[in-house]
């Protein structure tokens, strides 16, 4: 299934790359980052995923093992979600990005998430509603792999913001519908996920995200909201 491979060493990480076919790169954990997993071993077990929709801020959500970039091009400090998680996680990051930019849309890459209190961070790229007609598509695409990105580093608790509601300038009822379809096809595309919480800005957008999980048939957990 990869195009190639290839080793390389990042400061104290070690980590395999693979090109998928998605033309996009994922990191997965190298043997000297297993220690680091302990903690989230304690993630309590269920049988079902649990969907959390909370107004929060995607930086400040200790107890997930990774969150979502909704990235640039460039894989850089930028405004919206990407500046805020470049911002907590440091300058490390977009230094250890550079070697993968840019990103193409559909594809992801998994990087440590340094000073963030996450393990891992998962890049994936949108597009500008008001500028391209497959906007939708691409967002759908975005969401999807986080979720296979989640999948392929036996990630079990993912948060990930209103991708698109942003910068993007997509209507919410929109961005809320292509989320909640691809969270229909979550239990396929990442089997082991055991918490996936989706972080916003407001109690509309909250109310937005609900409507259209429960429109499609999914439960949302009960979750006290975090600071913004």
């Amino acid at each position: 299934m990869c195009a190639a491979t290839a080793w390389t060493t990042k400061g104290t990480f070690n980590a395999l790359i693979y090109l998928h076919r998605y033309r996009g790169v994922f990191v997965r954990r190298g043997s000297c980052l297993e220690p680091l997993k302990a903690h989230y071993s304690l993630l309590q077990r269920s049988k079902n995923m649990k969907i959390e929709v909370i107004v929060g801020n995607i930086v400040k959500q200790p107890d997930m093992e990774a969150v979502v970039n909704s990235a640039n091009a460039n894989l850089r400090l930028g405004s919206g979600v990407a500046g805020a998680i470049h911002t907590a996680a440091g300058p490390k990051l977009e230094e250890y990005c550079k070697p993968f930019a840019p990103l193409a849309f559909g594809a992801y890459l998994v990087t440590p998430g340094f000073k963030l209190p996450n393990l891992w961070v998962i890049h994936v790229r949108a597009a500008s509603y008001t500028n391209h007609d497959d906007a939708p598509q691409i967002l759908e695409q975005a969401i999807e792999a986080a979720l296979k990105a989640a999948h392929q580093n036996d990630i079990r608790a993912l948060a990930l913001p209103a991708i698109g509601t942003g910068v993007f300038a997509f209507p919410p009822e929109l961005a809320a519908q292509i989320t909640a379809k691809v969270f229909c096809a979550a239990s396929a595309l990442a089997p082991h996920l055991q918490c996936i919480r989706v972080c916003v800005a407001s109690e509309f957008l909250r109310d937005v995200y609900v409507a259209a999980l429960e429109a499609q048939g999914l439960s949302v957990a009960q979750a006290a909201s975090a600071p913004v």
